[in-house]
């Protein structure tokens, strides 16, 4: 579906943030989907998925590739930077002076990006989740704002 507004035109697609739900086998898989089909039944009712597993850890290149194969062509999708650089690492806690600091992040951001390039035409928004902006972690705007720098990294093939 195609919206135009003020003379610009947006894309409006339909999906969810997961594809790999188990409780999903019965009311929207058939019984008896296994894991390793989810996707392919997933990209025959809708056109976009955001992958929140990326969130929690950066896939292997295998996987990656699995989704892209799994997937028709006018398929898109998005996936979250890992927590480790929105939330600083992978406490309970943001860690305000390691979130999106360059020298401790962007090893992780440009192996993260070099994988999901793999993904060619089926490459949708990737989304920093910034974490909650709690008084007691992040005290101004200035804690966290300088970090995000837009451009990518020099070594992405995107």
């Amino acid at each position: 579906m195609m919206v135009s507004k003020i003379g610009k035109t947006a894309q409006v697609r339909t999906g969810t943030s997961s594809f790999s739900e188990r409780d999903w086998v019965g009311p929207f898989y058939p019984k008896g989907t296994k894991p390793a089909d989810y996707l392919t039944t997933f990209a025959q009712n809708f056109n976009t998925v955001e992958i929140d597993a990326t969130y929690y850890a950066i896939p292997a290149r295998t996987t990656v590739e699995g989704w892209a194969a799994r997937t028709p062509d006018d398929f898109l999708i998005s996936a979250k930077f890992p927590r480790a650089i929105v939330r600083g690492g992978s406490g309970p806690r943001p860690e305000p002076k390691v979130i999106l600091e360059p020298e401790t992040t962007y090893p992780i951001r440009d192996r993260f990006l070099n994988l999901m390039v793999g993904l060619g035409d089926k490459l949708g928004p990737l989304v920093l989740q910034s974490p909650y902006f709690a008084k007691n972690v992040f005290s101004t705007p200035t804690t966290i704002i300088p970090g995000m720098d837009p451009k990518p990294p020099a070594s992405w093939k995107g």
